[in-house]
């Protein structure tokens, strides 16, 4: 005994792990069990004809001749009985020109499904073009004294006959075709992502518990490139909010310059935000449906080795609308994108390329944060776990890369002001000069942020000191005003026309969601008479993610709350705040943490967000800063500043005839998040050290939980 409890002594470490993948592949055994394998049935389906409003009484064999060119695996029916229905359902399926049977099915007519459509599957699955036409008949055999079903049909619909028993029927029989079942596919589907969770987290206990723990920035590193892959996994291209217009803008840029780089390409100058440029096999519907389903998982890994034959240069344009006028923040993933034409790869490995290019960069720069961080190291981690934060990273947001810079540049600010180091090196000076350069353009609402340089004492950067901070300050100033999305939102705010305040009635509720962008349409622009089609920069519409219809407004959204309007009617825009507070409060608190994903239609426990907010809680606790309570008050301004803007600049993109504030969004707020945390947190006259493997370990475990929420909400759908 004593041996074996040397021996565990000794191996505690590895046993421990071991127990933990014991205990994760239990978990993941019992989920599997009680949710995944009743959904084994899910299937593809289409209707072949949804017309229902006559029935007939299933006394005799019903029999109806049908044309399709899709496989079946299963037929369905308008069925219904009233009262008890006791018996047996007897289909067969025949090729009518043959008269060859070729699947039969039987069921139990106790089983109807009184609101849908009752499906058979057949005992043969019938191959696509089996048949030029397919005959069915349905029999029913009723117990004694049970009620008689009857079966729903239409006037119209079927290209066939229908007949109960020799009797013809002018009609068509309404019917459903099962094309395909998948319950198999999202089965290992779940097992491939529970068994890399499982490998994560047994990494990570690995990674901590060892005789030299990894440091935070490489933990940092790691996890978010892991728990990114796995994101990307369960919400494919076109979930995250906005997505398709990043997407857009990401592939135009792209498509822009593969036609400088083709010898034969016809180079494409500036695009107008209404417009949309990438190849033609750059289309499928099922990918571009942003409600994730099990279908789009199927179709996404299907098309992952997907090839395209087009040529560098050989692109199409579509009447769909970008994000907006500056690309800056779509560099990383526009020369992804650009990667993949020149690769020919298909459409979802181009989309996955484009995405890990921005997770890639999003967590080198979030790692460097972490790395460079005097303090508040695990304040950057516990920002940069979050769901929201992990799920935005790996996507093509540009807010993927925005907030890899924001949380450099803050980590720099906080080296450059209290590092143990008398001076600041030359390459971390150059950062510091470059990073608000490249995210003060992107929304107004961070501007503020580049003013954090002030915390640095001029004698640490060395002579001039004060210049080079008013320096980086008129630089970022500079590159926010001269971005074109940014003039046209400040000529908003000062110029919104407030005449047409009657077009639209005082108790109009509209639809507070991001418009849809119009229906594509594509003209090849591979040749000179494309010309013709080259933008005027003054004809931009607002960028997509800063007005309600996506670039293109409406008359009744016309009339927004200006200035102008404010000050004269404050009773008004005082009840719009109030009754956003009432309504909204809960999506903000949500999405800050990523308690509402996808397009904010997939709604986590809230469990999972009180625990996301004790973490943060937790990150603040192990050490104060040695900020004092001057600089922690500027940081707190600054941030309460960004928070102003954020919130004034949707009001100014609101129509006067809305009941609560629009577009604002939790997630708005994370890029000065770090920074607010840093301020709340006391201020102590040294350093603290302690470890923050625990806080990382607890984000791990969340985060996996999120995931297996995440996979049980969509196969849900």
């Amino acid at each position: 005994m004593n041996r074996v409890l040397s021996v565990c002594k000794r191996y505690r470490r590895t046993l421990g792990i071991a127990f933990l993948a014991l205990l994760c592949l239990g978990i993941l055994a019992c989920i599997w069990l009680t949710a995944v394998l009743p959904a084994q049935s899910k299937s593809q389906s289409v209707k072949l004809n949804d017309q229902y409003d006559q029935s007939l009484v299933l006394t005799e064999p019903l029999t109806q001749t049908f044309t399709t060119d899709r496989p079946l695996v299963g037929l369905g029916f308008q069925m219904r009985a009233e009262g008890t229905c006791a018996g047996t359902l007897h289909l067969e399926l025949y090729n009518d020109d043959t008269g060859e049977l070729l699947s039969i099915s039987t069921g139990d007519l106790a089983y109807l499904v009184p609101d849908g459509y009752t499906v058979m599957g057949l005992d043969t699955p019938v191959a696509a073009g089996t048949a030029e036409r397919y005959r069915l008949v349905l029999t029913a055999e009723y117990t004694d004294g049970s009620a008689q079903a009857t079966v729903g049909f239409g006037t119209d619909g079927l290209d066939g006959t229908l007949y109960l028993g020799d009797t013809p029927v002018s009609g068509s029989l309404a019917l459903l075709a099962v094309t395909e079942q998948i319950g198999g596919f999202v089965s290992a589907y779940f097992w491939a992502f529970g068994l890399l969770a499982t490998a994560l987290l047994c990494l990570c206990a690995a990674a901590i518990t060892g005789p030299r723990p990894w440091p935070l920035h490489r933990l940092c590193l790691v996890l978010v490139l892991a728990f990114g892959l796995l994101f990307t996994m369960l919400l494919p291209p076109y979930s995250v909010p906005d997505e398709q217009y990043h997407i857009n803008q990401a592939f135009t840029l792209a498509s822009r310059i593969s036609t400088h780089l083709a010898p034969d390409g016809y180079p494409i100058g500036a695009v107008p935000i209404q417009e949309t440029f990438r190849r033609a096999t750059d289309q499928d519907p099922l990918l571009q449906d942003a409600n994730t389903t099990v279908f789009t998982w199927r179709e996404y890994l299907r098309q992952l080795d997907s090839r395209s034959d087009e040529k560098l240069g050989q692109i199409v344009c579509y009447n769909e609308l970008q994000a907006s006028s500056d690309n800056t923040l779509y560099l990383v993933s526009g020369l992804a994108v650009l990667l993949g034409y020149m690769l020919h790869l298909g459409f979802a490995p181009t989309l996955l390329l484009g995405r890990l290019a921005n997770l890639l960069a999003f967590a080198l720069l979030t790692a460097w944060a972490v790395k460079r961080a005097p303090f508040g190291k695990r304040v950057f981690l516990a920002v940069a776990l979050l769901p929201m934060t992990l799920h935005l990273a790996a996507s093509f947001s540009r807010d993927s890369l925005l907030l890899g810079l924001v949380f450099a540049f803050t980590a720099l600010v906080l080296d450059a002001a209290w590092s143990p180091a008398e001076r600041i090196r030359p390459v971390h000076l150059a950062a510091l000069a470059i990073l608000p350069v490249l995210f003060a353009p992107a929304k107004m609402v961070y501007l503020p942020l580049a003013a954090l340089m002030l915390l640095i004492p001029a004698a640490r950067i060395g002579r001039r000191g004060n210049w080079f901070k008013a320096g980086v300050l008129v630089l970022a100033v500079l590159a926010f005003c001269l971005s074109p999305t940014n003039r046209l939102t400040l000529e908003g705010i000062w110029t919104t026309d407030t005449s047409s305040v009657s077009a639209a009635p005082a108790d109009a509720q509209p639809e507070q969601t991001v418009s849809p962008a119009p229906e594509s349409t594509a003209q090849s622009v591979t040749e000179p008479e494309a010309e013709a089609a080259e933008p005027d920069a003054a004809e931009e519409e607002p960028p997509a993610e800063s007005g309600p219809t996506q670039g293109l407004v409406a008359e009744q959204d016309k009339a927004t709350y200006s200035v102008s309007y404010i000050l004269h009617n404050p009773g008004t825009t005082l009840k719009l705040f109030v009754n956003t507070l009432l309504e909204n409060t809960d999506h903000y608190i949500r999405s800050l943490v990523g308690g509402s994903l996808s397009y904010y239609t997939l709604d986590l426990a809230w469990g999972w967000v009180l625990v996301l907010y004790g973490l943060l809680a937790a990150a603040l606790l192990g050490g104060g800063s040695p900020m004092p309570a001057r600089a922690r008050l500027w940081t707190g301004l600054l941030c309460l500043f960004c928070l102003g803007l954020t919130v004034g600049g949707c009001l100014v993109w609101t129509p006067i005839y809305y009941t609560t504030l629009y577009g604002l969004q939790g997630r708005y707020l994370l890029c000065f998040l770090p920074a607010a945390l840093l301020a709340l947190r006391p201020a102590q006259p040294r350093l603290a050290a302690g470890s923050a493997h625990g806080l990382v370990l607890a984000f791990v475990l969340v985060d996996a939980g999120v995931l297996l929420n995440v996979f049980l909400a969509v196969l849900a759908r």
